[in-house]
């Protein structure tokens, strides 16, 4: 089973840096004509299966690429949401408390967000997922539309990524992470007459 992972579509909390978790913001306007770029590689890698969150930010842009592209199969799955970040969804990170930064950055995985979750919780949410995916889908191409925190935790699960390299661990709007064959690959978007293979 090869697995491919893509973020929504900027949004205009993205550009502001406010955390969104389980709330919303618009997309962007202009987002290069993103889009279009990831219909196509679905394309060329023959995928027409896609699992999406249900957050209005993924249903957005699952919006725009089905344009495009022809997937004959999309399911909504809860366990994709983003991370819980309780009473600081809306807000930025620099509105942590100093004893809420120094619990988070001592104890980064189960560090609970006040009134949110952990990534530990999420990773629960991760792992049934993919115990789903083996059951149903093993042998396939799967996409999977989700956010930053959820495709991290299952790059960490999957190629078993080190606490200290995931703390780290980016998922910009503009690439697409996959794992073929068991090898981690990232896929620049930013381009549009090509797209950019390069191992991670």
């Amino acid at each position: 089973m090869n697995l491919y992972f893509i973020r929504h579509l900027k949004t205009e909390w993205n550009a502001e840096g406010r955390i969104q978790g389980s709330l919303n913001s618009n997309l962007l306007l202009d987002t290069n004509k993103l889009e279009k770029n990831i219909a196509d590689y679905l394309r060329i890698k023959k995928i027409n299966t896609i699992y999406f969150s249900p957050l209005k930010r993924c249903i957005d842009t699952l919006d725009l690429i089905s344009c495009l592209y022809k997937l004959e199969y999309k399911i909504s799955d809860i366990r994709l949401r983003e991370l819980n970040h309780g009473k600081y969804e809306g807000r930025f990170l620099k509105e942590l408390s100093t004893s809420e930064k120094e619990a988070k950055t001592n104890n980064p995985w189960y560090w609970e967000w006040p009134e949110g979750e952990s990534y530990y919780q999420l990773s629960l949410r991760v792992k049934s997922f993919l115990n789903h995916l083996k059951k149903f889908e093993e042998g396939k191409n799967i996409a999977i539309l989700s956010h930053e925190g959820v495709i991290k935790v299952f790059i960490k699960e999957l190629i078993n990524l080190k606490l200290e390299k995931f703390i780290n661990f980016k998922v910009p709007n503009n690439v697409i992470y996959s794992i073929e064959n068991n090898s981690l690959k990232l896929t620049c978007l930013n381009e549009i007459s090509n797209l950019i293979l390069t191992k991670l």
